[in-house]
């Protein structure tokens, strides 16, 4: 025996309809305002370790910054984890899962600066 699918009535589509692209109109440009700049933030630390200590000590060439960034946006592509079925993060455990990863990269940019100063 099949389920019977429960169907939405007219009004109930428009208000999804209608709401849901509220929604779009404002999550998307929020969403890119906040991560364009940290993408452009994460490529440029990537770019400054990678002229500090891979072109003089490894004689590795230079790379463009806009192949940084799409190396970069590879990468997080294929390496996001997923949760386990249902599970919610919180508002707080949202905005670390945004925020950490650019503080760890401003840290490490941090310790490296250290380093560069103290080798050259």
């Amino acid at each position: 025996m099949g389920t019977i699918e429960k169907k939405y009535t007219l009004l109930e589509s428009f208000l999804i309809f209608v709401f849901g692209g509220v929604a779009v109109g404002v999550i998307v440009p929020f969403m890119v305002v906040v991560t364009f700049p940290l993408t452009m933030l994460s490529a440029w630390i990537r770019l400054t370790l990678w002229n500090w200590f891979a072109v003089p000590y490894l004689h590795a060439p230079a790379v463009p910054y806009w192949a940084v960034v799409g190396l970069g946006v590879l990468v997080n592509t294929f390496s996001q984890s997923s949760s386990p079925n249902g599970y919610k993060p919180k508002a707080s455990e949202t905005f670390s899962m945004i925020l950490m990863p650019v503080v760890v990269q401003l840290i490490g940019l941090g310790i490296a600066y250290i380093i560069h100063t103290h080798i050259s």
